[in-house]
């Protein structure tokens, strides 16, 4: 019977073998794993950036920020005011008004008419800018018991009134929100109308506008 003799070096070469490549798959394998780790960090980062960014862009509008508002300047009267950057503006006259009145229109970008005879807003956010001579006696100022709330606030240097409506329906034409105030020259109304469903929103953009208003 023939016994069969195992050769020793050929043993080792196959045992050195088997080593390298084991290293070999070893070592693309965990690369593979820390590259997919690397762009998973590197998503979850961006995606982190574009919602804190979108969140800041919201969060500017509905808060105290006016930094990236833009600003409106109104030559005939020497006064201006600052908007939301995604609002616009445009320049108009009432010649239903005697004198007619000229006026400054700012909307946010969903705003709408509703289709009543009210005109009642029912979609987006409106502010009109109205200046008037001293001593008209256009718009609010009695505490009926419509409004929801009357109070004093400070606009550039001068003493304002607030008034706000508690129902759209219960003012028809006129704005359900009011700033009213008198400067040494002229009489200022900023009225402001509003969806009935975001009226917290509104109120809170409203005020903040109003109060970027300056004479030149």
């Amino acid at each position: 019977m023939r016994t069969r003799i195992h050769s020793l070096p050929g043993l080792m070469v196959v045992v050195i073998f088997a080593f390298i490549a084991g290293g070999i798959i070893y070592y693309y394998s965990n690369a593979g794993n820390s590259e997919n780790s690397t762009n998973t960090i590197s998503t979850k980062k961006s995606n982190s950036s574009s919602n804190q960014e979108s969140n800041a862009t919201t969060n500017s509008t509905s808060t105290g920020s006016t930094s990236d508002w833009k600003e409106y300047s109104n030559l005939t009267f020497n006064y201006s005011i600052k908007y939301p950057k995604d609002w616009k503006y445009k320049e108009g006259k009432d010649i239903q008004k005697s004198p007619a009145q000229e006026y400054t229109q700012f909307s946010s970008p969903n705003f709408s008419w509703g289709e009543t005879p009210e005109k009642k807003i029912e979609k987006g956010y409106l502010v009109v800018v109205r200046v008037l001579p001293i001593g008209a006696t256009e718009g609010y100022s009695s505490k009926e018991n419509i409004f929801q709330d009357v109070k004093e606030i400070q606009i550039d240097s001068y003493n304002a009134t607030e008034y706000i409506v508690k129902s759209i329906d219960d003012v028809e034409n006129q704005a359900p929100a009011q700033i009213k105030f008198e400067t040494k020259e002229n009489l200022v109304l900023i009225d402001g109308w509003f969806s009935s469903q975001n009226k917290k929103e509104f109120i809170n953009i409203y005020e903040k506008m109003a109060k970027t208003f300056q004479i030149k």
